[in-house]
């Protein structure tokens, strides 16, 4: 094997998009566990077959779109849009990889395996059809990201707040929204050509699903810190001090859609911003203190 096409393997597999499967860690944090060593050995291991899985997943979408990404400013350059990598060893290579990954997580949780094969399977679906319909497309992505929280769940035993799942798919259908919004907008007339979905959507469709999103994931995302479970887990209703930073990591990242700032995947450009790296910052310092540091009791101020 050359170093091109080493290079073009890693490319296809995009690492820069694992970060998406700390999500997997999410349950970690939220169950007490950070310092039990085999709990946190577990969930590192199931965001590794996840982001393995995640790789298969995209050898056999860019195997499938071939086509369409030579049509697309940026995506013309991924290797099998090129020709550096074949249609059939990247959709083969896909699936060995998803098949692999998910015979392995079944050495650790039965339960885990079952969700990695649904993520693949879901996936698959997507690549070959539901990824024709606007709407179904996000909902799609985003119920991708509540499968990596149930995953980490599954991977280390413990039970997840059903509102920290809800809020989950609508924080990924806020981001998810907004990437479409700014494809649709960036690309234009040609974007039903590198994507069929665009065609059934406007930018105002966008908009509407993304004002929707945003106010769905402060609302759930304050029922779970105030929710009676939370309240008994962390000892108090603490928790709720974490919402301004929840709060303007949302608007931020709407304000970037509606802005010169938005780029074809506004969620790295709004990573990349100061701002919103300090506030995710914040939001894990409050959440460890109360976690780790203090009972969350706030003394009264908060019944």
């Amino acid at each position: 094997m050359t170093a091109m096409q080493l290079g073009a393997i890693i490319a296809t597999a995009r690492p820069a998009h694992w970060a998406k499967n700390s999500f997997v860690l999410a349950p970690l944090m939220f169950a007490h566990s950070l310092d039990d060593p085999e709990a946190i050995w577990k969930a590192l291991v199931a965001a590794v077959l996840f982001s393995a899985v995640a790789s298969g997943v995209y050898f056999m979408n860019d195997a499938c779109d071939a086509r369409r990404d030579r049509e697309h400013p940026a995506k013309r350059s991924r290797p099998v849009a090129m020709g550096t990598i074949g249609r059939v060893p990247a959709g083969a290579g896909g699936i060995a990889v998803m098949i692999a990954a998910t015979a392995l997580a079944w050495l650790l949780s039965l339960e885990l395996a079952v969700v990695l094969a649904f993520y693949a399977g879901l996936n698959i679906a997507y690549s070959f059809y539901l990824k024709r319909f606007a709407l179904v497309d996000i909902m799609v992505i985003s119920s991708g990201f509540v499968l990596r929280a149930v995953a980490g769940a599954l991977a280390i035993e413990v039970t997840i707040s059903v509102w920290l799942l809800v809020c989950t798919f609508f924080v990924a259908l806020l981001m998810a929204a907004g990437k479409r919004r700014v494809e649709l907008a960036t690309v234009g007339a040609d974007s039903t050509a590198t994507r069929p979905s665009l065609d059934q959507a406007r930018v105002g469709f966008f908009d509407a699903v993304m004002a929707g999103a945003a106010g769905a994931t402060m609302v759930f995302y304050t029922l779970y810190t105030v929710a009676p479970g939370t309240a008994e887990k962390f000892g108090g209703r603490g928790l709720i001090l974490t919402m301004p930073f929840v709060v303007y990591g949302v608007w931020r990242y709407v304000q970037m859609i509606h802005s010169d700032e938005a780029v074809e995947n506004p969620a790295t450009a709004l990573l990349r911003n100061r701002g919103v790296q300090a506030a995710v910052l914040g939001w894990g310092v409050v959440v460890l203190a109360i976690i780790y540091g203090f009972s969350g009791d706030l003394g009264g101020f908060v019944e």
